[in-house]
């Protein structure tokens, strides 16, 4: 998903607020290229970033970032162990 402003406010517009997730960068493997993004909201989301496990353990995160009023997060994934880091 490229960045899609006319889609980015067509989900707000339809679910009240969104969280674009996208791949900045890749160390290793990954499942998708840098770029791969896709909107959450509550209940739903558009696009993927890989699917399985890389996008279920994206949830806690965009909940943390909707209970900090919308913050951007920065995430690193270890694509060998599938555990995301939030850097300090």
């Amino acid at each position: 998903m490229s960045f899609d402003l006319m889609q980015i406010n067509a989900a707000i517009a339809a679910h009240g607020e969104a969280i674009r997730v996208v791949i900045a960068d890749i160390k290793g493997s990954s499942p998708r290229e840098i770029g791969a993004s896709m909107l959450l909201w509550p209940g739903g989301q558009s696009g993927s970033i890989g699917g399985g496990a890389l996008e279920y353990q994206t949830w806690p995160a965009a909940l943390s970032a909707w209970a900090r009023a919308g913050a951007m997060l920065w995430w690193a994934c270890d694509a060998g162990d599938r555990a995301f880091h939030q850097p300090g």
